[in-house]
């Protein structure tokens, strides 16, 4: 029974994986963001110089920043899907993805304190919104280079020398990443749904990350099915660690999001460095 479910899991698993992966839907997700873009940029353009009738009017917000910050969003969604499907591969991957989106969510907010800018710019009335944008633009610069050096460091060893316990573990995270693609869509619906009966803007990003923290739980508990070594729990257990920070950060005011978010890629590098520099201390290496 447990034999047929496995094969299921990978055959929904590495069938969704291809089509996501396809240069074909790829083509389709770059010219779909394109499309978006112009769009939106030509409506919010026509409604600043008033030609836009008022019910579609009212469906834009006022600033003229606006559809690069929908485009970000949406790149940015489509960046948290593609991650899901790293959790098979490596969970410090995995880890690695979620803080290319934190940066990219960091650098989106960048743009959006375009919108409080004056016109014409003048550094006296825009001193504030410059500074927040400085912060998050130079923050997001700094856990770019951090993680960078974060997967320089990587060693990707197996949680278990025995082939069919690794292919057992590999497919638990398979289920686990359908788990979350679940959930992702799930959420995506409800952000789409809300925002069309014009209610408050449903956090996709937010609600996501809180689940996340629960799936990197599962996974320092589901490792100790293979492993019990205490160097291989204390580093999932510091990515689970790295995701909270993450989620922080994400809800963090301005000025805090790039501080969080900093020291979340810093302690993940840390965690990482101590993993591969004191494993050959041990005695009974099975990972």
């Amino acid at each position: 029974m447990l034999k047929k479910c496995f094969e299921i899991v990978n055959f929904v698993f590495d069938k969704t994986e291809e089509f996501w992966e396809s240069s074909r839907f790829k083509s389709f997700v770059a010219i779909f963001l394109f499309v978006v873009f112009i769009l939106v940029s030509f409506a919010v353009f026509l409604k600043y110089y008033g030609y836009l009738p008022e019910n579609l009017a009212a469906m834009f917000p006022n600033g003229i920043f606006y559809p690069i910050r929908l485009t970000f969003s949406i790149l940015l969604v489509y960046e948290v899907l593609s991650m899901i499907f790293n959790l098979k591969y490596s969970v410090s991957n995995a880890l690695g993805k979620q803080i290319e989106i934190l940066s990219l969510i960091i650098l989106r907010d960048g743009f959006k304190d375009l919108v409080y800018f004056d016109n014409p710019f003048s550094l006296q009335t825009n001193l504030k919104p410059l500074t927040v944008m400085l912060s998050d633009i130079f923050g997001a610069v700094i856990i770019l280079v951090i993680l960078g050096y974060y997967y320089k460091i990587q060693s990707h060893i197996p949680i278990t020398t025995n082939e069919d316990e690794q292919h057992s573990f590999v497919t638990v995270k398979k289920c686990l990443a359908l788990l979350i693609l679940f959930h992702a869509v799930v959420l995506g619906f409800q952000s789409l749904f809300g925002l069309h009966q014009g209610a408050k803007y449903y956090n996709f990003f937010d609600s996501l990350f809180t689940f996340l923290i629960f799936t990197d739980i599962l996974i320092v508990l589901l490792s100790i099915r293979y492993t019990s070594n205490y160097y291989t729990i204390f580093r999932n257990s510091g990515f689970a660690i790295t995701t909270v920070l993450i989620r922080i950060a994400i809800t963090a005011p301005e000025y805090y999001r790039a501080a969080i978010g900093i020291i979340a890629v810093i302690f993940a590098f840390v965690t990482t460095w101590a993993y591969n520099k004191f494993r050959i201390n041990i005695k009974h290496w099975n990972l």
